[in-house]
């Protein structure tokens, strides 16, 4: 699943009260600029077991354009 910064998704986690949950965790590690390995439980089922999600930072690297024809170009 991929968590844009502005909160666009693309893919699923499959159940849509975690996928809330993994949106928010992504968003926390883009605004600390760090990956994490974080548990998720469900909410209100003390039978389940919880989910471990690892969220990964990928950013691009940055791009130099340098543009001119000229002999400082």
């Amino acid at each position: 699943m991929l968590v844009w910064p502005d909160g666009r998704t693309l893919g699923s986690v499959g159940e849509p009260a975690l996928q809330a949950h993994v949106v928010a965790e992504a968003q926390a590690v883009m605004a600390e600029n760090a990956s994490r390995l974080t548990t998720l439980a469900p909410e209100g089922d003390p039978d389940q077991a919880g989910v471990t999600v690892h969220l990964d930072l990928l950013r691009p690297d940055p791009t130099l354009l340098i543009i001119g024809a000229g002999h400082v170009a």
